[in-house]
């Protein structure tokens, strides 16, 4: 880790939990006036900034959600 700057934490997200239309709120948040969930929710990308993302069973994932994570 350079100087100045912190450590992330390690996020686990299970994959088989999630549907392909929640995967990019799942991934990078919302902020206000979102419409159709929660607004000013932190996705995942932003909690483990410098840290660690591990997608558990993502072999559950839908395909193209799966193919959202090479973009």
């Amino acid at each position: 880790v350079p100087a100045g700057q912190t450590r992330g934490q390690m996020v686990t997200i299970i994959c088989g939990a999630a549907t392909t239309e929640n995967w990019d709120h799942i991934l990078h948040g919302s902020g206000p006036g979102f419409t159709g969930v929660e607004s000013g929710v932190v996705g995942q990308f932003a909690k483990a900034s410098h840290g660690l993302i591990f997608f558990d069973e993502i072999g559950d994932l839908a395909p193209d959600a799966q193919a959202r994570l090479l973009m």
